[in-house]
């Protein structure tokens, strides 16, 4: 660097670069010279920046400038709830043919003669838990943690659920695995812009609606009402899976020709069900300010 800058050729950024890193060695005696030297030499200007610097600038600038306008949270909250609904449906699909395997109907899926039809059905209960707590964290502002919580859906989905789709369906399961690595991707990106935005104005990191002055208007009472009326749904699409595992279990125990296999399976598809909420919980509990004074429930 010091011969290019000898021969005119350091940039400003080069120089600044080198000058921030004396500053970790500034007690060493050859330091003042250096920096003296680095001082003394011509400079250029820098050079524009490259396609993927560009490119990069523009996230951050775009990404900045939609996170702060409603549209950008109510997109976001839209994205969570159709994924949600999405496996959600098929979760009940499958269901309805679970209970017609009972004997309510002759029908008997092949999909449940594999044990890794129930891994996959097993994965499609953790992602829907994991999918309406990152919606819970989106509607309370709190995007970093539902972001998160949604990139741990999409890890369950392609690690487990699209592993066992490979396994049944064979090479036409791949459009499955390519689309949970792009939404996987994708989300990555979005962590990271939001750590950088959550960093650089520490307000962004709570409910991003500050009250204001004054008696609230007609905007924000509905909006407060929405989101009361929106975090109800989704604390009763949680408990959904609940209920429609114990509606199973009750059709299956109420048969009079019984497949004990099954009344057996069916409490151990719920169990990742409460294995998620009592992590949610214990999350959620670690991360509650607690008083002076007061001991918190969780150690």
């Amino acid at each position: 660097m010091l011969y290019v800058g000898g021969t005119g050729g350091l940039y400003e950024s080069e120089r600044r670069e080198a000058l921030r890193s004396l500053e970790l060695g500034a007690d060493d005696p050859r330091a003042a010279n250096l920096r003296a030297l680095i001082d003394s030499a011509p400079t250029v200007p820098d050079r524009p920046p490259s396609a993927p610097a560009r490119l990069a600038a523009w996230v951050r600038g775009s990404y900045d400038v939609a996170a702060s306008q409603r549209w950008f949270r109510i997109a976001i909250v839209l994205l969570f709830f159709c994924w949600a609904t999405l496996n959600l449906g098929a979760l009940l699909g499958v269901s309805a043919f679970l209970i017609r395997y009972t004997g309510i109907s002759g029908l008997q899926p092949e999909f449940f003669d594999t044990w890794y039809g129930n891994a996959e059905t097993i994965s499609q209960y953790i992602s829907i838990v994991l999918i309406y707590a990152g919606l819970y964290f989106a509607l309370r502002g709190r995007y970093l943690s539902g972001y998160r919580a949604l990139q741990i859906a999409v890890l369950v989905q392609l690690f487990i659920g699209q592993f066992f789709s490979f396994l049944d369906q064979s090479f036409s399961g791949i459009w499955g695995l390519l689309a949970c690595l792009a939404i996987l991707v994708m989300l990555r990106l979005i962590i990271a812009q939001e750590q950088r935005r959550v960093q650089d104005h520490p307000a962004a990191a709570t409910d991003a609606r500050a009250p204001r002055a004054g008696p609230p208007s007609a905007g924000d009472i509905r909006y407060e009402l929405s989101a009361k009326t929106a975090g109800k749904l989704v604390a009763v699409l949680v408990r959904a899976p609940c209920a429609l595992g114990a509606l199973v279990y009750v059709a299956l125990v109420n048969q009079v020709n019984i497949d004990w296999d099954w009344v057996f399976r069916v409490p151990f598809l719920l169990l990742p069900i409460v294995i998620a909420g009592a992590l949610l919980w214990t999350s959620a509990m670690q991360r509650r300010p607690m008083a002076s004074g007061q001991r918190s429930p969780v150690t």
